[in-house]
């Protein structure tokens, strides 16, 4: 787990029991942490100072790059494991050597707060981007286009897409709005939601892909028709910040809030 203001924290218990896994850590404040897809005990964490790596399972860690900008973002290319790109203060970068070197993409110039794979089209990335809205790369990030028609006014905080036919692509936004396109971000049609919050993070379910999890300032809240109506699953004490569901045990949910690390054993 990353926190925010306090490093990253490991439990080997399911969540029962945590303890620091922070040596050597250039900035404490956590935006995103990714296991390498080939070790796991390699781990990348997004800091305010840039990626930072640990090959022991978090005992240790040491800068690789990027080092003066905000990481918010760390995705690995589902096609190449080796792959790992970052969104960033300044766009996304990406690196072909698992951290040794970076390089930028073709999107630059503005802050990107995350990136998604379409995992039916593995070439195809999306990148959130704040009020600079939606951008789409069907190229591995070579080049980039915004796809923002109907989402005038909103600013993207988060991404996920669901391996429907067709594909849905999901955003969720400042002020509660989340928005579904189903044509690859070509047109948006925005979700029926009460007042949520912001929407942080949307995680589908890996065993029934029209069933998809949202992490809000409210809380959890759950849709099970795709997208197209949402409610709140469960009541929390904070804002739910980042969501995952275990790969073990895909009927566990964990949620990371503003006050700690919460489990649920998802119910139909």
């Amino acid at each position: 787990a990353g926190a925010a203001s306090g490093g990253v924290y490991r439990s080997d218990d399911r969540g029962v029991t945590w303890r620091v896994a922070s040596t050597g850590l250039t900035h404490f404040s956590i935006g995103a942490l990714v296991v390498d897809p080939t070790a796991a005990s390699v781990l990348y964490a997004g800091t305010g100072d840039g990626v930072c790596q640990s090959v022991d399972g978090g005992v240790t860690w040491r800068a690789i790059g990027l080092r003066g900008q905000w990481v918010h973002a760390l995705v690995f290319d589902p096609q190449r494991p080796t792959t790992l790109y970052a969104g960033a203060s300044e766009g996304v970068f990406v690196s072909d050597d698992s951290g040794a070197t970076w390089r930028a993409t073709g999107l630059t110039g503005r802050a990107v707060l995350d990136l998604a794979f379409d995992p039916t089209a593995p070439s195809t990335l999306y990148a959130a981007a704040g009020s600079d809205g939606v951008y789409r790369s069907d190229d591995s990030g070579a080049t980039w286009r915004a796809v923002n028609a109907g989402l005038s006014g909103h600013s993207a905080l988060t991404l996920a897409v669901a391996p429907t036919t067709p594909p849905a692509l999901y955003a969720g936004m400042v002020r509660g709005s989340i928005f579904r396109s189903i044509d690859g971000g070509a047109t948006w049609s925005e979700a029926e939601t009460q007042r949520i919050g912001d929407v942080y993070t949307i995680v589908v379910d890996p065993t029934l892909p029209t069933t998809v999890y949202a992490g809000t300032g409210e809380g959890v809240w759950r849709s099970v028709d795709g997208g197209a109506t949402w409610g709140e699953y469960g009541v929390l004490p904070a804002a739910a910040i980042t969501l995952s569901i275990s790969p073990s045990r895909p009927t566990t949910l964990y949620a990371g809030t503003t006050f700690g690390v919460y489990r649920r054993v998802m119910d139909d």
